[in-house]
């Protein structure tokens, strides 16, 4: 029995022997797995890294590449901005010297006081030079004026106005013309002749619209011929219309605003060229004030909806303020565009003069 316990004892140790053998082999082979798994996870996650550091090392090299090229195409843009705001400085100090000739080139205000017993000029480029002028000229008894309004603005604007400024100067000086139709007449072959316009599809449609008056002083007879442009007359309610031709405008506060209209017709080439302008006289009353425009007030854009003001309203806005002298219109009127216009630009060159005759 004894031995049999004992063999059983022994059978059972390496039974236990066996079982533990077993299980450290089980262990064992587990943790092979395992580190063999957590080797590959390790490999795997070392050659993304690799991979990544590759890629983004790439990008880091085109992020620099572009880098270089940015800063290259910045350089190029200030060099070119550079050089295109130095020729923009030229341009502008050029154009603005040429307005200050332009300016020169208009009456002054002692030639405007020995002229009219009182008058304004509101007169308004959109660039530095304008494409509108104003013109006064002496003739023995007579006083000639005009308000001109040339086609475009800026510098082409500014040619022509420097062009009807001359060739004005040059027709009545030569000539001692006092009658407005007949220097329209000459001035319209002038302009036609050196702009070398002929009707053709190629010509240049250049051209001046203007009013331009005759007075003569002794008489204090009035003559007025107009391309487009028209005469504006305000007058008593109670004294007769000034022109046979005339159209009222309004009637306000015992003042009324007559309107002649100038030929629907350019000082320049014009299917109707052939047919000539024509002098209107009228006798001009004591308390007379006169009116010459370009169409730029009227065509400013401004007001709630970003309208054009409109010629009709403007001439009726002087009929309202017709109880002020002329330098208080004159203040009206700088307030009437800078309201209207707001926040809006200037889209054209303005002109209005008024005047009182002596």
């Amino acid at each position: 029995k004894e031995k049999e316990l004992r063999q059983q004892q022994l059978d059972a140790e390496q039974q236990a022997r066996l079982e533990r053998q077993k299980i450290i082999s089980i262990a064992v082979g587990a943790g092979l797995i395992l580190a063999l798994a957590l080797a590959f996870v390790l490999l795997k996650r070392n050659e993304e890294k690799r991979r990544s550091n590759r890629l983004l090392e790439q990008q880091n090299r085109e992020i620099l590449n572009q880098k270089e090229e940015i800063e290259a195409q910045h350089e190029i843009t200030t060099r070119q901005r550079d050089k295109i705001a130095g020729q923009q400085k030229v341009i502008t100090d050029s154009i603005r010297y040429a307005g200050r000739i332009q300016t020169v080139m208009l009456p002054d205000r002692q030639a405007l006081s020995r002229v009219f017993a009182d008058n304004f000029i509101l007169y308004k480029p959109k660039a530095f030079v304008s494409g509108d002028f104003y013109w006064i000229s002496e003739q023995e008894d007579y006083s000639l004026f005009s308000a001109a309004d040339c086609t475009g603005h800026g510098v082409p604007g500014a040619f022509m106005s420097l062009l009807g400024i001359s060739s004005l100067n040059e027709l009545v000086a030569r000539n001692q013309l006092t009658d407005p139709a007949a220097i329209l007449n000459l001035m319209r072959d002038t302009i036609v002749e050196t702009l070398h316009q002929t009707g053709s599809a190629h010509d240049p449609l250049d051209g001046i619209d203007m009013a331009l008056c005759a007075y003569h002083r002794k008489s204090r007879m009035l003559s007025f011929s107009g391309a487009y442009n028209s005469i504006l007359i305000a007058r008593r309610a109670d004294s007769p219309k000034p022109f046979e031709n005339a159209n009222l405008i309004t009637e306000h506060d015992g003042v009324k605003l007559w309107e002649l209209k100038g030929q629907k017709m350019p000082i320049g080439f014009h299917p109707l060229m052939e047919r000539p302008f024509v002098t209107h006289t009228t006798l001009v009353l004591p308390d007379d004030k006169i009116y010459l425009m370009s169409d730029g007030f009227g065509d400013q854009t401004g007001g709630a909806k970003g309208n054009k003001l409109l010629q009709q309203n403007l001439k009726k806005y002087i009929a309202e303020i017709q109880q002020f002298p002329l330098s208080i219109q004159n203040e009206r009127l700088e307030k009437l565009l800078h309201t209207w216009m707001g926040h809006n630009k200037q889209v054209d060159d303005i002109l209005v003069m008024g005047i009182v005759l002596p």
